[in-house]
């Protein structure tokens, strides 16, 4: 008999990629709820559009919110508690994240504490919450984390010490990846997030959770990240293509899904220092 194929796979998130995919799913955002919680760094998602096409589908649903932008890079704890307070003032039903890892992981931990009044960060990570997580929905503007299709948000913690929450509970209900969003991406940025999408897809492969289905996505996304930075090393950043933005983004989602399969080991800790 031969040996058993593992296949084993949970993923809740309703993913939805391509050109103009914001507006195009304004009626499954306004499904979610009434008031909504934008969450934002401060100016990416300003700079690249995005923000400006969450605003029109708020208006356009007749939808309430509110912009709490002060997530930075590592996103903080103390800054999420600022937020959720901001969420439970608004009543918020919804908490939308945009922008790379940082917004979108913050979005995660927002969405606990502002369905837990005065949650304390030992309750937190305790992952007795007595309220499930309001409803998350991710805009993706760069390429790399992945974050949009895992249940995993790292945070600072008050310590100012590296943590994750781990949990099916705050996989993003609506994904939303245009890759548009990525075009102003200057290259070191470009060319740092791709080989965060990278590390993702080899330590997955080599992880001893892998299987079928995430080793498919890690070969996929190695051979689309290979590609173009080949590209970018022989023909110069200048090359680079709307289609090969599009390529980076899928790749940073196929690493996304791959890690959501296996988690992270190894190769994540050396892709901090390459990235």
């Amino acid at each position: 008999m031969s040996k058993e194929v593992n296949m084993n796979m949970y993923m809740p998130t309703r993913l939805i990629t391509g050109e103009g995919c914001v507006k195009d799913a304004a009626n499954q955002i306004k499904v979610l709820g009434e008031r909504c919680l934008i969450v934002t760094g401060k100016t990416a998602a300003k700079a690249c559009g995005a923000l400006d096409d969450v605003i029109e589908v708020m208006l356009e649903n007749d939808q309430s919110y509110a912009i709490y932008d002060g997530i930075g890079q590592n996103p903080k704890i103390a800054d999420c508690m600022e937020a959720a307070k901001v969420a439970q003032s608004l009543e918020a039903d919804v908490i939308i994240g945009i922008g790379g890892g940082s917004p979108l992981d913050a979005a995660k931990c927002i969405s606990i504490l502002a369905a837990n009044p005065n949650m304390s960060q030992e309750q937190l990570y305790s992952y007795n919450w007595e309220n499930a997580p309001l409803p998350i929905v991710c805009v993706g503007t760069t390429a790399g984390t992945g974050s949009e299709v895992t249940k995993v948000a790292v945070m600072t913690n008050l310590q100012g010490l590296k943590k994750s929450l781990n949990d099916d509970r705050i996989f993003p209900t609506l994904s939303l990846g245009d890759y548009r969003y990525t075009l102003t991406l200057p290259e070191l940025f470009t060319c740092s997030t791709a080989i965060d999408a990278l590390a993702h897809c080899i330590e997955s492969y080599f992880a001893k959770k892998a299987n079928e289905i995430s080793r498919c996505y890690s070969v996929r996304g190695i051979r689309i990240l290979l590609e173009q930075l080949k590209k970018i090393e022989k023909e110069g950043f200048a090359s680079i293509t709307s289609t090969d933005r599009e390529a980076l983004y899928n790749a940073s989602i196929y690493g996304g899904l791959a890690i959501h399969v296996t988690g992270t080991c190894m190769p994540h800790a050396v892709g901090y220092f390459l990235s």
